[in-house]
């Protein structure tokens, strides 16, 4: 899934290295129901990100904790973008 920042943003990716992007690509979402966490693989920054944790997770889908993509993507643009 590729998700457009909508301007370039510089990213660190390491605390010696940082790159500068418009998209982000999410190889795949990694989802912890009972530990109420959501993350991204994202292959440019190549590592797992948090996405939602505890209250943030359990408020996704209209407070079912059924995160959509549509809100996870939202996410990754407020973080990164």
């Amino acid at each position: 899934m590729d998700i457009n920042l909508g301007t370039a943003s510089n990213i660190e990716t390491s605390p010696a290295q940082s790159i500068t992007v418009t998209n982000l690509t999410v190889e795949k979402w990694i989802d912890y129901p009972s530990e109420s966490k959501l993350y991204a693989m994202i292959t440019e920054l190549r590592r797992e990100v948090l996405v939602f944790e505890g209250a943030e997770y359990d408020a996704t889908g209209d407070n079912t904790g059924q995160w959509t993509d549509a809100e996870a993507t939202a996410k990754i643009i407020s973080i990164y973008g």
